[in-house]
């Protein structure tokens, strides 16, 4: 139910208020429809124990990949190559433009950019970023799956 409120949310922020994602959310929402579909999976097959073990897998790396992503937007550590390259040179290494035509066309190639920094927090909800809001959900949802599985294994274990 988390990761489909959490994909509702981030979809109705990109249409309805034009906030747009950066890669790092992109792959985020990747996961999450991976783990959604394993969730579906579950419904259909509740005893299946590799279905339960992909899943928790799945919303590990999504942690895994929220917090590294909160840490960019922190500046903790650096952003990967992908969000931070632009295609604001392009064309401009061409030896025959003057100086002012160089910078023009770097103009254009920033305004036609639809590149979101993935350091740049674009989102915030109570004054906290989005990705750190996401990251607290997720870490709470480990928490609550390790606990459902230790007490459903003592319940199977238990005559």
């Amino acid at each position: 139910m988390f990761v489909g409120l959490s994909l509702a949310v981030a979809v109705g922020a990109e249409f309805l208020y034009h906030i747009k994602p950066c890669s790092l959310c992109v792959y985020l929402r990747y996961i999450y429809w991976g783990v959604l579909s394993i969730s579906l999976a579950l419904v259909a097959f509740p005893q299946k124990c590799l279905l339960r073990v992909l899943q928790f897998l799945a919303i590990i790396s999504a942690l895994g990949l929220s917090s590294f992503h909160a840490g960019v937007e922190q500046k903790w550590w650096q952003p990967p190559a992908f969000c931070q390259n632009s295609s604001a040179n392009v064309g401009v290494d061409n030896p025959a433009l003057t100086p002012q035509e160089k910078i023009a066309r770097i103009r254009q190639n920033i305004q036609k950019s639809t590149l979101v920094r993935c350091d740049q927090i674009s989102w915030r909800i109570l004054g906290v970023s989005a990705t750190i809001w996401n990251t607290l959900a997720l870490a709470g949802l480990v928490v609550y799956l390790l606990i459902a599985f230790g007490v459903q294994r003592r319940c199977k274990t238990k005559p």
